[in-house]
């Protein structure tokens, strides 16, 4: 399981997946100094490491819904009225919504958040999104190299075979 905390120093560490050892991630200012791998019994650093994989622990954060947390509670009470003018209103959804409501009007995280990103993020953006025109981008696709690969050498073997000795 993936953790992050802060410590007092400012030094942020994440346990990466698959990984026996956390990472310290180590700042000057908001410019990445050093990362390495760390003993959290001595808190010494084992081993340096150029890279590291930290997962979110959630895909949304309710406070970044365009209007924040009370802006989310908002159109959720909408669809909650919505539901309820309904001639058969789905009543575990409205349970649903207000327990999430309550959850959120109490600073109270839940991992069901989730289900609300369309309200929190209305554009949706990509990592794609955040590269500039000028980044060439290069996709492989290892199945379809593959298939040309076994392709090209059984054409190379046709062709070899068609000549005249």
């Amino acid at each position: 399981m993936s953790q992050f905390s802060q410590v007092p120093s400012a030094r942020p560490m994440a346990v990466q997946p698959g990984e026996a050892m956390p990472v310290r991630c180590e700042f000057f200012g908001d410019e990445l100094d050093a990362m390495g791998f760390f003993d959290p019994t001595t808190q010494r650093r084992t081993e340096n490491t150029e890279q590291a994989l930290l997962l979110p622990v959630a895909e949304s954060l309710p406070s970044l819904h365009p209007e924040g947390v009370d802006g989310l509670c908002r159109e959720l009470q909408s669809i909650i009225a919505r539901q309820r003018r309904r001639k058969a209103p789905h009543e575990n959804l409205i349970t649903t919504l207000t327990r999430d409501i309550e959850s959120l009007q109490s600073g109270v995280s839940f991992p069901s958040a989730d289900r609300y990103l369309a309200l929190i993020y209305p554009e949706f953006s990509c990592a794609a999104d955040y590269l500039s025109t000028e980044t060439t981008v290069y996709f492989c696709d290892h199945g379809a190299l593959a298939r040309a690969a076994r392709h090209a050498a059984r054409m190379a073997v046709r062709s070899f075979s068609m000549r005249p000795l």
